[in-house]
């Protein structure tokens, strides 16, 4: 069964019968678009998880570090020139930790959630709410 008239010429038919090959190609490329897009992604979140684990590691033996010097301090009462210089390097190396672990929670939360994530179900909701809300609005009026 053809779909085409029969008046129309055979060049008319081939540039129909491309036209679904064309939409086939471009709906190939966009999904292979997104599945590079993901598996970067989980590139992504595969460094950030490694690098978690020997940064939280890494943060508990300075608090370690600072707890201990702390105590030493009240145990002898004053502390040498040289201990508190340690006890800002080990503060500084702390708060750089810690900003890195900001960071890393920040990126593994970031594109989790993303407007193309919630796009389509925004505009389902907008419209069968609306819908509701009108329908609602006319009900009300109906059985005034």
């Amino acid at each position: 069964m053809n779909p085409l008239p029969p008046d129309l010429p055979p060049q008319a038919e081939s540039e129909s019968n491309q036209a679904p090959d064309l939409e086939l190609d471009q709906a190939i490329a966009e999904v292979e678009e997104l599945l590079d897009q993901v598996k970067q992604r989980y590139e992504q979140i595969r460094i950030a998880q490694a690098d978690l684990a020997p940064l939280k590691q890494q943060r508990q033996d300075l608090q370690k570090q600072l707890k201990s010097g702390s105590q030493a301090q009240s145990k002898a009462q004053a502390l040498a020139q040289s201990q508190w210089r340690d006890r800002q390097g080990i503060k500084e190396e702390l708060a750089t930790v810690e900003l890195r672990l900001t960071e890393i929670s920040v990126e593994l939360e970031s594109r989790l959630i993303s407007w193309q994530s919630f796009r389509e179900p925004f505009w389902q909701i907008l419209r069968f709410g609306g819908v509701g809300i009108i329908l609602g609005y006319y009900l009300k009026a109906w059985t005034s």
